[in-house]
């Protein structure tokens, strides 16, 4: 069996896909992945600096939080719930990216987060993950549908 180890970086121009296989060498040749698509593929998700300053936001993010402001930090917005007794800081991030289960809590909306950080570039973060609803009534009460999240979401499982 040949393992293979895929790699998603952030560039200038976008989010590229590399890795020691010919089908991620093709991908990666073939396309970057735009932070606009990421969003896409994760419309709960969220792009910033290490400043925290966000740089983009999924549209579904957007739809039950509001939209966001250029220069806002995602410090002045979320809180974490889980782990519990953290501080969210580029400090905790980057010492828990693509290790921890993250919950973080939307202030101002009450909308939960559940998902992980991902540092793709020495300056550049992203939050990627989904809503997370413990109850089906919260669909009605963010105005959610299924377009609302990605395919490969299980929180899809509530809608059906």
């Amino acid at each position: 069996m040949v393992h293979s180890h895929t790699t998603i970086t952030h560039e200038s121009n976008g989010l590229a896909v590399s890795g020691n296989t010919a089908t991620s060498r093709a991908m990666s040749e073939a396309s970057t992945l735009s932070a606009e698509t990421a969003m896409e593929l994760f419309p709960f998700g969220m792009v910033f600096s290490d400043e925290l300053v966000l740089h983009c936001a999924g549209r579904s993010l957007q739809k039950v939080a509001g939209p966001f402001c250029t220069g806002e930090t995602i410090a002045e917005k979320f809180s974490v719930l889980l782990p519990e007794n953290e501080t969210l800081n580029i400090e905790w991030i980057s010492r828990v990216a693509g290790t921890t289960f993250t919950v973080l809590w939307h202030r101002e909306s009450d909308v939960r987060l559940r998902g992980g950080f991902y540092q793709l570039a020495a300056d550049t973060y992203a939050f990627l993950g989904s809503i997370w609803m413990t109850d089906p009534g919260d669909l009605g009460r963010f105005n959610l549908t299924m377009r609302d999240f990605a395919i490969m979401d299980p929180m899809l499982d509530m809608l059906m």
